[in-house]
């Protein structure tokens, strides 16, 4: 629907902005009322389940575009995403505020104190490369690719790429499966998440709970 590259882009980074703030939001709340060593098995769960909308982009996306064309598709899908977002702000209630003497810091210091910790370091990279390269494979060359190569039609694009979600949605969900060994058998979760000290799985502490603008330390955990 795009008309420009320039169009293309702005919508890209709406998208982003929308799609950080849904991200980060889950995370928070996972952090503050989840148990540590629950969490990234929650957040394999939130990518996993949160990929069924690549699911819907695929072959009932193409359905829909042939029935009631692209934009009663567009129309249709923001119906639903307002609908969520009515549901959540309903429903979902916020974590008991945090009673703490900490400073509280701006964002550019805040994001200069993340950067600061060594140990996240070696994840920039496949933050930057891992997600992104799949994302633009399925979105933007996967669809041409299987159009102009193999001669197929709007549906059976959508059915090849309704396979590549399939996939990616349960890849999420295995992978925190299989993490989920080594970090109950050593008892704590990698250096990256706390880099000062371990989290035995039976404590209740969250690094959500306790964030402070630390050099050494994304946040600091304390048991409840």
């Amino acid at each position: 629907m795009a008309q420009s590259a320039l169009m293309l882009n702005a919508a890209m980074v709406l998208i982003g902005i929308g799609c950080s703030a849904i991200y980060m939001g889950a995370l928070y709340i996972f952090g503050r009322t989840e148990a540590p060593e629950r969490f990234a098995l929650l957040s394999s769960w939130l990518i996993g389940i949160g990929s069924a909308g690549n699911l819907l982009a695929a072959t009932p996306l193409a359905w829909a575009a042939t029935l009631i064309g692209w934009r009663g598709a567009m129309l249709a899908m923001a119906a639903a995403s307002a609908a969520s977002a009515i549901s959540i702000f309903l429903l979902i209630r916020d974590p008991p505020r945090l009673v703490t003497k900490a400073n509280t810091v701006g964002f550019f210091k805040g994001v200069a104190s993340i950067l600061s910790i060594r140990s996240l370091w070696p994840l920039l990279p496949l933050t930057a490369a891992g997600y992104a390269i799949i994302l633009a494979e399925r979105g933007l060359w996967a669809g041409p690719y299987f159009s102009e190569v193999h001669g197929l039609d709007p549906v059976g694009r959508g059915n090849a790429l309704l396979i590549m979600a399939i996939a990616m949605s349960l890849g999420a969900m295995i992978y925190a499966r299989s993490t989920a060994g080594s970090t109950r058998a050593n008892g704590s979760w990698p250096a990256a998440a706390w880099p000062e000290r371990h989290v035995s799985p039976g404590s209740r502490s969250s690094m959500f709970r306790s964030c402070r603008p630390s050099p050494r330390s994304l946040c600091s955990a304390r048991s409840a």
